[in-house]
């Protein structure tokens, strides 16, 4: 789920005077099949689901768009969760009005009761959203800076390979005292390293003060969707230990600070 890749997601419960507009028939279906899949997760139920997303996703009408956005307010289940971001990638331009709408308000899903999956938090939907809109328009960095991308993609390859070329790499980017520096430094917070690492980076964080608080808050409640896209979740940092790193260290350096 996207829950478990560190979106923060609270549980679904619609009432019947939130349902506002008349229900979209193929939202209710495959809403319908994800709520029996959650509730239930056997082998029936997720052909059912499967069926019923392959079903949406040959349908080209109007109807269908606004379904398939919607269903980004959803933690589907991560594979799911990715099929359905690069469904509404393939619709393109003609879908953009669907996430500028969906993306403040969210669609007032008609299923009654606790139906057994999550609605995405606010910060998160937005977050997706965002990240959906970018790769339509083909904003390659999503949410990062062009400048930040640059000092921090070099690290971020060095990883599997380690050694010499990772040390210089690191070293490269503390010996820098830019806005675009200072940015690269917090979002090392999101891959996963060794203590010896870790400490390391949190001694530099700190070390930069109240110049990384901006950035600490930004990242700490929305996530870097290119990072999430492009990297596999073994090298990226625990969703639950990266949230402790976000909370601790803007706490620390506003302490600092006073």
């Amino acid at each position: 789920m996207r829950a478990a890749s560190g979106f923060v997601a609270i549980m679904l419960c619609i009432a019947p005077e939130c349902v506002g507009q008349a229900p979209n028939e193929r939202l209710t279906s495959v809403m319908g099949a994800l709520a029996s899949y959650s509730l239930h997760s056997d082998a029936q139920h997720e052909r059912r689901l499967q069926t019923e997303l392959a079903r949406l996703f040959a349908d080209a009408s109007p109807e269908s768009d606004e379904a398939v956005v919607v269903l980004l307010q959803f933690a589907c289940g991560e594979p799911d969760d990715k099929l359905i971001e690069s469904e509404v990638v393939r619709r393109g331009n003609r879908v953009l009005p669907l996430l500028a709408k969906y993306r403040e308000e969210p669609y007032p899903v008609p299923i009654q009761g606790n139906p057994g999956f999550f609605r995405l938090s606010p910060p998160w939907r937005r977050a997706v959203f965002d990240g959906v809109e970018g790769r339509i328009c083909g904003c390659k960095t999503l949410g990062i800076p062009n400048g930040v991308w640059k000092l921090l993609q070099p690290i971020v390859d060095s990883v599997e390979r380690g050694g010499q070329a990772l040390e210089l790499a690191w070293k490269r980017l503390f010996a820098l005292n830019t806005p675009e520096a200072d940015e690269a430094v917090v979002l090392l917070l999101e891959f996963s390293m060794e203590e010896a690492g870790h400490d390391r980076l949190t001694d530099e964080i700190l070390k930069r003060g109240r110049r990384v608080l901006p950035f600490l808050r930004k990242y700490g409640t929305t996530p870097p969707l290119l990072l999430i896209y492009k990297y596999p979740a073994d090298i990226r940092a625990d969703p639950m230990l990266r949230f402790q790193d976000y909370a601790e260290l803007t706490e620390q350096v506003e302490i600092g600070d006073r």
